[in-house]
Formats: C-alpha cells, structure tokens, sequence
C-alpha cells in the first residue's frame, strides 16, 4: 500500500485495511497533514510512544487516513478519471476489465506499476475497488446501445442548422408556446420487456412470464404541445381492414385507428393522422401552429405538405439520427406497460387498453413541458447542449485541409521578422503556425532529471475514425422547413422522379414477362 503525497526514501508501508473502514469510537481524528510530520519523526529515528505523545491531544488519537490499495497519487488518479469521463461521454466508454488493463499500461508508462500487476498485465480488482471508492463521482453503468449514425451525427455543425431554422419560423410567425408541437411514433409490443424482480441471491437464472418469444408490433402516433396539452393518439394495426376491438375497447378518449400490413407510418396513414391532427388543434392559416418531427420519408409526401399548407401548419423536420437529444417526446415521455394475468397472453385486442393506460401515466404536463425545455426548443434556448453531449462526434473530426492550410501557409511563408526596435510587436520570434510547436521545442532533459507525467491519452489515445475513401451517392437529409415553397417544389419534383422511375421498372417487369411466358408454353407443348 502507499501513503499518498509522502516522499519516504527506502521505507515501504505495507498494511492490510478493509475497504470502508468505520469509525468504532467518537475521539476526533487526526488531519492528514499532522500525520504525515508524525510519520516522518517515526521515520528519521524517533520513538513511537514519544511522537504520541507530544503530538497527540486528549481528545485526539492516530487513526488510519491513507487510501486503502493507492498506486496513483492525487493527480495521476485525476487524469484516469478525466479520462474515463471523456472516453464514455464519447460512447467508447471502457469496461472494468478494459479499465484495469489501461491502469496497468498507464502505471507502466510513468514507472509505478506494482509486480504482481505483471503477471495479467492489469490492474487488481482489489486496485478498481479502491480507486471506484475513492472517486465517487465514477461509477457502473449499463450503457444504451446507440448507433454509430446517432453518435457521429449529433455535432455543433447540425444541431446549429436546426436551431438557426427554429429561430427563423418563430420570429416569422410569433408562435405562443400553445402553437408549437412535437409529432412523434412508438412501437407497443404484444411481448413486454420484464423489470427487475426480488429473487434469491446469488442465483444464476431469474425468469418471469412473457406473453410470447417475439411479439407483434402497434405504432402509436402521438403529439404534444409546450404547454402539456397532447392530441389523441392514432393507432396504427397490422391488419388489412379496421376491426371493432380497435376501438370497442377502452383506448384513450377520442382516439382514431388505422390499418396496415406492417403497422408502418405510411404517406397515406400521415395524411390521415395529419386530419386528425387538424381535427382536435383547430389550426388554420389565420390561426398556425409549428409540428416538429423527424425526418421519415413518409412526412414528405406532396398530398401532406398541401394538406399542412392550406392549414396553416408549418413542418419543421430534425436533423438526420438526433432525435434521441432533439425530439422531445424522446427525451422526457416513455410508453411502457405491465401484463399480471396469468395463463393468459397479450393480443392484440388488449394493446388498446395497454397503450391508455401508459399513454395517460406518461403524458403529463410536466412530462411534456421537460422535454421541450431540455431539448431547447420552448424556451428557445440553442446553447442548451454542452460540449460533453458533442464529444461522440469527435470520433469522426477531420483536420482542416485544402484551401484553409493553404492560406496558413501562405501567411507562415510571408511572415515578416520584427525590425530591430519592434522586438515588443513579437517576442516570440518566427511563426510556428503549420508546425508542431512539441517537435520544434523538443529539449533533451539531463540524465538526472525527472521525466514529465503520462497521461492516460498518451497511453491510449481516444478512439479516431480513419478518413472516408469514398462519399456516398445518396444526398444528405438535413433540417428542413418542408412547407417552404422551395422545400415543397423540390420535394414534389423528386418524388415525381421516383415515381416515373418505378413505373418505369414495373413496365419493363411486364414486357419481360409477356415475352418469357410465351416461350414457356412453346416448351411444355414441345415436351
């Protein structure tokens, strides 16, 4: 063990201590720094018993105030920490087995790694325990799995394109917090997702009863506004035709149900959601309202868009994979729910009651209103996200190239030293803006001097994407005002495009056929 910040030349302090040690007696401990200047009397040869004495109160005793399993000292301790923090906040956060490896690497790189680290080349558990302890604001988390499109694009760069859009459709239309709307889908699932349950400890399987394996998917369109007002839900079955349970039921008050074979948001299930909409808002083009939501295909069908213009109903759409920050019905309203019926299974004929019951305990005012002000959409606040929420984004950075280094250049080669009397005007002397100021001031340091601390970074650098060899074909989704006129005229003529290409296709599918089938028939008769 170490006793950290002493200096104690060929003298080692091995004890045994238990990791949270708890005080037996009411006497006032010591300060750390009386125990040190007592320790080092015991060292350069004083007696125990005399050192207490003339240094110990009658109110006061000695008692263990080192840190239990210490191979760091404060600062190096801080840097792993820092480290930790940045590498999770990033979405590379490492796991217990890959924190003790990095340990052992960074002990290594600044000369303190213990021996019996060598054998696994890691760090002990008993060395994570402590510095976990010592270090209360680290602690073990389940990460949610995210994807590397969420990661990379939720950057300064996009999510400033979106709150400079925000900006602009409210100063336009001076929109009251009652006007402006988050649309946004669910899925509720036949097969619920169990919690966790009190069981035995230590017993490897804990089960608890599920309706099915895999279960059948309902989508619930949901919208609400910045004063916590919600608009009735429309169900989306996987069904050919609308049934009677769908709204026989008790689902929430004045909801609306809708078919598919996929139970997907279709361009025509959006129409009629957007009528529904229309329905319980009672928005006009004297009377608007903003409806923000994602960037799906099908909110950017031309029917809609003149559905939503001549109703005066502005479409501002997210940036591409950020709606797990922007959307905040994401971010503040959960739909879950429990199934306690044993012997039977959830159907579909109960998702409606199911979907009610949670829709009624998750959109709360409260809930509503937290999630557009945490979100930074009402009150318009763009500078709500830190740069700690942006650090996933660092993966993919690039340094700055062509004409940016170019002009570094140029403005490097043209420097101009001082003239003699103007040595106030640049004391540091010539320009070093496209060089690596590390490199060009490298010292070498004497034999006997101590080297500078390795950081964590040095040890293991953070996760950096390699550059892209090739760019994709497809054209980025960015944020968007979809009921812009320029937005609409080039939504309309690209979906023209794909609807003339895949007219085309079917038409080329039905001459292939009608000229193959004769062939076949021709065949058989020969045969």
């Amino acid at each position: 063990m170490k006793i950290s910040d002493c200096d104690f030349s060929n003298h080692c302090v091995v004890t045994k201590m238990p990791f949270k040690w708890k005080r037996k007696t009411e006497r006032v401990p010591v300060s750390p720094e009386r125990m040190k200047l007592a320790v080092r009397e015991v060292v350069n040869g004083s007696k125990l018993r005399t050192t207490a004495k003339t240094r110990n109160g009658e109110s006061e005793s000695f008692q263990p105030n080192y840190n239990t399993s210490q191979i760091f000292n404060n600062e190096q301790e801080n840097l792993l920490g820092e480290y930790l923090l940045k590498a999770a906040n990033m979405n590379y956060g490492p796991t217990t087995k890959e924190t003790r490896e990095l340990a052992y690497s960074f002990a290594l790189a600044n000369g303190v790694s213990p021996a019996t680290w060598a054998n696994k080349k890691a760090a002990s558990r008993d060395w994570l325990r402590g510095f976990m302890g010592r270090n209360n604001y680290l602690s073990l988390r389940t990460p949610e799995a995210t994807s590397l499109s969420r990661s990379t694009a939720f950057n300064k760069h996009t999510v400033g394109e979106f709150f400079t859009l925000l900006r602009e459709v409210m100063v336009r239309h001076s929109f009251e917090p009652s006007a402006i709307y988050n649309c946004d889908e669910a899925g509720v699932q036949t097969s619920h997702k169990p919690w966790k349950i009190i069981s035995k400890k230590g017993q490897k399987q804990v089960a608890k009863v599920t309706s099915a394996e895999r279960g059948t998917t309902v989508t619930i369109c949901c919208a609400a506004n910045a004063t916590g007002n919600s608009v009735p839900p429309v169900f989306i079955f996987p069904r050919k035709n609308v049934q009677y349970y769908m709204t026989a039921a008790p689902p929430p008050p004045r909801s609306l149900a809708v078919t598919h074979a996929s139970s997907w948001v279709t361009e025509e299930n959006f129409e009629k959601y957007l009528t529904h909409f229309i329905k319980f808002v009672k928005c006009s083009l004297d009377n608007k309202v903003l409806l923000i939501l994602d960037n799906h295909n099908s909110h950017m069908s031309p029917n809609g868009l003149d559905i939503c213009k001549n109703n005066g109903i502005i479409l501002l759409t997210l940036p591409l994979h950020t709606s797990h920050k922007l959307q905040p019905l994401d971010v503040s309203v959960s739909l879950t729910h429990s199934w306690l019926n044993p012997g039977k299974t959830i159907n579909l004929k109960n998702i409606p009651t199911l979907a009610g019951r949670a829709h009624q305990r998750a959109f709360t005012p409260l809930n509503i209103t937290k999630g557009l002000e945490h979100t930074g959409i009402c009150p318009y606040n763009p500078n709500i996200f830190s740069d700690a929420d942006f650090a996933s984004a660092s993966v993919t950075d690039r340094p700055n190239t062509g004409i940016e280094n170019q002009q570094i250049r140029v403005e490097a080669v043209n420097h101009v030293p001082n003239e003699p009397g103007n040595e106030d005007e640049d004391i540091a002397g010539p320009s070093t803006s496209d060089t690596n100021i590390g490199e060009a001031t490298h010292i070498t340091p004497p034999k006997n001097a101590v080297t500078s601390l390795k950081t964590p970074e040095e040890v293991r650098p953070y996760p950096s994407a390699p550059r892209r060899k090739t760019q994709g074909k497809r054209k980025p989704t960015r944020t968007k005002i979809l009921t812009d006129t320029p937005n609409m005229e080039e939504i309309k003529e690209d979906c023209s495009k794909r609807r003339e290409k895949k007219d085309a296709k079917s038409a080329k599918k039905r001459v292939f056929s009608s000229v193959t089938k004769p062939s076949i028939k021709k065949s058989i008769n020969c045969v």
